[in-house]
């Protein structure tokens, strides 16, 4: 069990890494996926509060996970589900996010005075989430990102936007609720066609992510 110095250390150290590598603000031009937004837990479906969601999206970056739905490993379980492995490119005990809950007891202390009196002590507890992009289970499907979005027979396209974007040769990703490049994985990151909106409020989409197809890694 850490000790609260320990959690306190192990938070600054996940915002210190996350303002290194970035974190900005964008304009987000597109309508959210159902199973995207802020993060929750599957089973009480109560959004993170304080440090967490800061915790759970700097993991979503590192790790590439798309959908809003986090649980312990136990609630996987009772769902259903089972963790996967952790990657090989992972180190020990990075797959799973710490995050933190704050508790608070009450004392009753005698004063300088020889009164008793009560006093508020708050403490913090760490558990370790899993996103559901990190869990296996066919049956927990409606908990991903892109399941309730059909991207079969667009509606607009864009053949010579799309032959742009294939001459590139670009990695480029489609799916989740964010927008960015990862210098590590070389690859771009976008959210599925569907949800992007025109300047005259269609939605539009483009062959190469409306298809789930994706140009060659250059």
């Amino acid at each position: 069990m850490p000790t609260q110095n320990q959690i306190r250390e192990s938070i600054t150290n996940e915002i210190i890494d996350a303002l290194k590598s970035g974190l900005p603000p964008w304009r987000q031009p597109w309508s959210n996926d159902p199973a995207a937004g802020p993060p929750c837990n599957v089973v009480s479906l109560k959004k993170y509060r304080g440090i967490n969601p800061l915790l759970l999206a700097v993991a979503s970056r590192r790790h590439n996970l798309k959908s809003r739905f986090w649980g312990t490993f136990n609630q996987w379980r009772d769902l259903g589900g089972r963790v996967k492995k952790r990657p090989d490119d992972v180190p020990p005990g990075h797959w799973g996010t710490g995050i933190v809950y704050w508790s608070k007891v009450t004392k009753t202390e005698e004063n300088d005075d020889g009164e008793e009196e009560e006093r508020d002590i708050f403490f913090m507890r760490s558990y370790t989430v899993f996103n559901i992009d990190q869990v296996e289970g066919d049956h927990l499907n409606h908990l991903r990102v892109g399941h309730s979005v059909g991207n079969a027979n667009p509606v607009d396209t864009y053949e010579e936007a799309d032959r742009v974007i294939e001459a590139t040769e670009a990695d480029i990703r489609c799916g989740g609720n964010r927008a960015f490049y990862s210098p590590s994985g070389d690859f771009i990151q976008v959210p599925l066609r569907e949800h992007f909106t025109g300047a005259s409020g269609t939605r539009r989409s483009s062959t190469s992510c409306a298809t789930g197809r994706r140009p060659p890694a250059a």
